[in-house]
Formats: structure tokens, sequence, C-alpha cells
């Protein structure tokens, strides 16, 4: 595969050119008539040329192979997820979202949970609520790299307030992770631990490690 190039991933050739891959992969998730797909094409494509000589990136149209992404519980688009030990990233960005919330604005009457919802009520989507929903995961206060499926929210759950930055995201997440551990064995606490005085990100301004 050269540098530059994206595979094109189909319901058929997923479990080859995904599962079964030696190396790691990131799959775009999209649709020809998705305009917010075509804004993070560019993107794609950077990700390509920079790292395709250690990642494979790929993309599968969900029209013309609705099966995969049923299977994965991808409900709205652009949806890119990371395979190959991706678990691990996937449970951190579940476990502890960066943003604690957002809030939009609906466009429409709906109901949701029984709670009625008019065109321009402003809602808060608590993240930090949400990835931890008992009826969407199993022991969800228990951090579990193997979990499987991990439908969390941690970039917005798709649509057009999808996380541009997602694939690069969870591509430095997993790189960190990977590095941290080739070149220590453990890793402790060490002291107090301090959060970031913020409502709205969820982060730590500190957090003391003892690495041997």
């Amino acid at each position: 595969m050269t540098m530059a190039e994206i595979v094109d991933v189909t319901d058929q050739n997923f479990e080859s050119e995904v599962l079964k891959s030696d190396k790691p992969v990131i799959i775009d998730f999209w649709a020809e008539w998705c305009a917010p797909c075509k804004q993070i094409a560019p993107v794609i494509k950077e990700l390509a040329e920079q790292y395709g000589d250690r990642i494979k990136i790929a993309k599968m149209d969900i029209d013309s192979n609705p099966g995969t992404p049923g299977q994965y519980g991808i409900r709205a688009i652009p949806t890119i997820l990371s395979f190959k030990d991706g678990q691990v990233v996937e449970e951190f960005v579940r476990f502890h979202p960066a943003f604690a919330y957002m809030r939009r604005t609906a466009t429409r009457d709906t109901e949701l949970s029984g709670a009625e919802i008019k065109a321009g009520d402003k809602l808060a989507l608590w993240y930090v609520s949400g990835n931890r929903d008992e009826k969407a995961f199993d022991n969800p206060d228990y951090f579990d790299v193997r979990r499987d499926p991990n439908p969390h929210q941690g970039f917005g759950g798709g649509g057009r307030h999808f996380c541009l930055g997602a694939g690069l995201a969870r591509l430095e997440l997993k790189l960190w992770i990977e590095e941290t551990l080739k070149r220590f064995e453990t890793i402790e606490p060490d002291g107090e631990c301090e959060r970031l005085s913020s409502t709205f990100l969820n982060q730590w301004y500190s957090m003391p490690v003892r690495l041997t």
C-alpha cells in the first residue's frame, strides 16, 4: 500500500481488510450525500499521506454496505472508528471524555424517553453521563479495555457535529499508550491528582505518576 492510498472497505472484505489487518486501521464511515463527510475528506487523505506506512486508512460507503455499520452501531455519519487493539483507546475516551457536555438546539419537535422537546429548545448533551449509561454499557463504572462494542459519545456520536479531529486523536492516544508501555514496565500513581476547575472541560490539571 502506498502512503497516500485509502482502502475501500465493503461488507464482503471487512474481515480481511480490517479485522485481520496486520496494521492498525482507521475507517471512515461515509456516504455520497453527506456534506460533513466531504468536509473531513482532506483530513482523512492527510492521515493516509502522513501515517500510511504505519496504519491503514480505509473508507466504507454505508449506503452500499449497510451490514457492517449496523453491526457496530453506526447511527450517524461521518463516524470514524479505529481497529486492532482499538478497544483500549475507545475505553479511555468512553471512561473519561475530554468534554463534559455540549449544548445543542432542537431543529424539530420530538420526544425522547418520554420527554417532550419543541423546536428551538436548548438541550445539554452530557457525555459524562451518556458514556456511563447502564442501558448502553454493562458495568459502566468499570474500566474495561476489552469492552466491545463500545458505542460511546466521546466524539459527539456522529452526524454534522462529529469531531473532525477524532481520527487523529485516536491515533495519538494509541501511539502514546504503545510507546509508554514500551519504555516503562509499570505506571503507578504518585501523589494527589488535581482536576481542572471547569464545568465544561472534563480534564485533569495534574496527575503525578511513577514510571519504572
